[in-house]
């Protein structure tokens, strides 16, 4: 496929209610659609899913739009690409991997879609469901963060994974652990604990958790190895992963205990498989973490997500807890369960009329 034109599309999905962070409150959740177009009229769709800022990663949206726009496209533009040469064609631009993986989908969607076949099928994704886990942001009021678990016991959840921060874990593991003494809980502190947290990070063993993902920050690589060995409970590394280079660093140096995939974050699709497989042969478990992704990402990421060696919960829960309108159909929990989706490249169709509601913003790329 010769790819002869590009569109850019910044799009702002509203968030239903704030989601808070140890770096960060969300509000809104913007995103930045890729569409390209090949020379016998072949589509695809890719989704930049970088956050606003960049607390997360280095990476922020419109930082990315701009790799996108003056440096990624470009070197795709007028070529003939496809899922075994993009990768080549990007490499002369550094980093910037969540810019990348959007060019990926979009390339691999258009050359899957050719021929018929279901990202399911490239990456052989036996047909599963995903039993997900509901992501819940820092809550002031306990007893609001309470009601909430409740409401979504009520709807089929059975997995959670909470947002903690100093000063924010042991009493609301407490509370929870009083209400919920059964439900599957894990933590995530996105790296804002230091090594004087130590011991106190070691008693988390006691809420019999699934998870303890980026407890440190990525460089704290001392401060990783010794909790992941002390504890019982994984040690899911998260920011500490972006690429498979890393992936290898961090199984060879025994840093963590578990890894959480996001094809985003580790440059694109192709990536996230190297990286589940590299994980399978060393023997360490897998987790999927979404990013507040469009229906596009979301259902990339739960095709992703039912490969073989993805064990713990993956963060996935359905659109509609997040967003009232997405971009494609919002993705339903149904009997606990959230089905990957089967068509043809991605599997998931971008609506025009979705685009042209959430006031969406067209850019043309000239090659």
């Amino acid at each position: 496929m010769i790819i002869k034109s590009a569109e850019l599309i910044w799009v702002q999905l509203r968030l239903l209610s704030d989601f808070v962070t140890s770096q960060a409150t969300y509000s809104n959740r913007p995103i930045v659609l890729l569409k390209i177009t090949g020379d016998q009229g072949e589509q695809g769709w890719g989704e930049c899913s970088a956050l606003e800022n960049p607390f997360y990663t280095s990476e922020y949206l419109k930082g990315a739009f701009d790799v996108l726009k003056n440096f990624l496209l470009p070197l795709v533009g007028n070529k003939n690409v496809n899922k075994e040469n993009v990768e080549l064609l990007l490499q002369q631009v550094r980093g910037n991997q969540i810019a990348k993986s959007a060019v990926i989908m979009a390339i691999l969607d258009a050359d899957l879609r050719s021929s018929g076949t279901s990202l399911r099928e490239f990456l052989q994704v036996p047909n599963s469901k995903i039993k997900p886990a509901v992501s819940l942001g820092i809550q002031e009021d306990i007893f609001q963060l309470l009601q909430l678990i409740d409401l979504h016991v009520e709807q089929g959840y059975e997995y959670f994974k909470l947002k903690i921060r100093p000063g924010y874990d042991l009493g609301i593991l407490e509370a929870i652990r009083n209400r919920f003494p059964k439900v599957g809980l894990g933590v995530d502190a996105n790296g804002a604990y230091n090594i004087g947290d130590m011991d106190l990070l070691k008693t988390l063993d006691d809420f019999d958790l699934y998870a303890i993902e980026q407890p440190f920050p990525k460089e704290s690589l001392f401060e990783l190895k010794e909790l992941s060995s002390g504890i019982t409970t994984p040690v899911v590394l998260d920011e500490s992963i972006d690429s498979f280079d890393s992936a290898l660093a961090a199984i060879d140096m025994g840093l963590g205990s578990a890894i959480s995939i996001k094809q985003a974050k580790v440059g694109g699709i192709l990536e996230a498989k190297k990286i589940h497989d590299l994980s399978k042969a060393a023997g360490i478990p897998n987790t999927y973490g979404g990013m507040f992704e469009s229906g596009l990402g979301r259902g990339v990421g739960l095709v992703i997500a039912s490969s073989e060696n993805f064990t713990l919960p993956s963060d996935l829960s359905a659109s509609s807890r997040y967003f009232d309108l997405d971009v494609t159909e919002l993705f339903e929990l149904k009997d606990g369960f959230l089905i990957p989706p089967t068509g043809a490249g991605m599997g998931v169709e971008v609506q025009e009329s979705a685009l042209e509601k959430l006031g969406a913003i067209r850019y043309q790329v000239d090659f």
